[in-house]
């Protein structure tokens, strides 16, 4: 999914910054990664 420029909700991964459509979005990459 493209993401937008402005994009609010990252989070750093392995030294990339990663953008999503949602906070829920996010919470969800967040833990499957741990």
């Amino acid at each position: 999914m493209p993401v937008r420029i402005g994009v609010t909700d990252t989070t750093a991964y392995q030294g990339r910054i990663y953008g999503f459509c949602s906070k829920s979005c996010r919470e969800k990459f967040i833990q499957l990664k741990k």
